[in-house]
């Protein structure tokens, strides 16, 4: 086959096989980004495209883990009740104990730690009686990536939400 029968041929796969599948449709958008959103605890998360590919719900709908496409990152994300109305700083020290210095601010924190080879990035949104928690982790090699991918995650507080996203929805990520 010649080149100039063979560019043909494979435009017209790659189009059928676009037209197709939502997932690859989703793939050739690198810049769309995903969102999980819980409804249990109100909150939605966008999440950059491009990093993530496999999903899975938590059992008792307080969250979502991803994994990375290589396997050596993970992303958590999860909501809980702030049971204790702990401030921003109590909860900090509850979860994580006095070792530990967190950039605080009134509304949450960020914590950022390195430990034989892992980096962490934890970020806490407090929202009033409930609060959410983002956990990134992974080999110190992608310590990057990872905080590329920390920069562009948005939690929004969504009060009053109507549906949980599924799995499949999230497949792509």
């Amino acid at each position: 086959m010649t080149r100039q029968t063979l560019f043909p041929v494979l435009f017209s796969f790659t189009f059928l096989a676009s037209a197709l599948s939502p997932n690859l449709i989703r793939y050739l958008r690198p810049n769309a980004d995903e969102t999980y959103c819980n409804e249990r605890f109100e909150f939605c998360v966008q999440i950059p495209n491009g990093y993530f590919t496999e999903t899975t719900l938590s059992d008792n709908g307080d969250g979502v883990l991803l994994t990375g496409k290589n396997g050596k990152i993970q992303l958590t994300i999860s909501g809980a009740h702030n049971v204790e109305s702990f401030s921003s700083e109590e909860l900090a020290r509850h979860l994580y104990g006095d070792a530990i210095e967190p950039k605080i601010s009134e509304n949450g924190f960020v914590l950022r730690t390195r430990q034989d080879g892992v980096f962490r990035h934890r970020e806490v949104h407090l929202f009033g009686e409930r609060y959410v928690t983002i956990d990134l982790s992974g080999e110190r090699r992608y310590e990057f990536t990872m905080n590329n991918v920390a920069r562009k995650l948005d939690v929004k507080n969504q009060p009053g939400i109507a549906a949980v996203k599924t799995a499949p929805e999230l497949g792509a990520l």
